[in-house]
């Protein structure tokens, strides 16, 4: 079994225990070398699809959000459904992405917004760092992950109090419009 990379190690000690969601299968294996870097591979492999921060953030599938992406980017010229894989998401619908073009990047759902550093920073475009590098810090932590009310406070404890614990693909989204 592949090592763990320090960023994903660092994530998992001091982010706290993961939650398995599943094991991957040797078919999703096969497409998860497809879409995304090694080291977030090899991640999986050891620890599979599993969720951080209790729920607050959970790595899923890519697959299992294709038909968001070609939702979101239909034809769009930069962003290719078939190119873009999400491979993690908030319980507040923040979808984290992976391209090769583009490297990481994210969409807000709750906020109608594509934050994507390649588009907006391009004389610093490519980083020095590498895919894999970079690949291995997306795991967010809490704070960036939870979501602010309008007085600015973090809203995922008060949403699981009120609404109970988020199961696998369930976001608060709907809680909040």
């Amino acid at each position: 079994m592949p090592a763990i990379h320090e960023n994903f190690q660092y994530a998992l000690d001091e982010y706290g225990p993961v939650r398995q969601i599943r094991r991957a299968s040797n078919a999703e294996f096969s497409e998860l070398h497809r879409m995304l870097p090694q080291v977030v591979v090899d991640f999986i492999k050891e620890k599979g699809f599993c969720s951080f921060h209790n729920g607050l953030f959970t790595m899923c599938n890519p697959e299992e959000m294709r038909a968001v992406t070609a939702l979101v980017f239909g034809a769009d010229d930069d962003f290719h459904h078939r190119d873009c894989h999400v491979f993690g998401y908030t319980a507040f619908g923040v979808l984290y992405c992976w391209s090769d073009k583009l490297y990481n990047f994210r969409i807000e759902l709750p906020l109608n917004v594509i934050y994507c550093r390649a588009l907006t920073t391009s004389e610093n475009w490519p980083p020095q760092a590498s895919a894999e590098h970079i690949a291995s810090g997306m795991i967010p932590d809490e704070e960036e992950a939870d979501f602010l009310d309008v007085a600015g406070t973090p809203m995922f404890a008060a949403c699981q109090h009120a609404y109970g614990a988020n199961e696998t693909s369930e976001y608060y989204v709907s809680s909040l419009l």
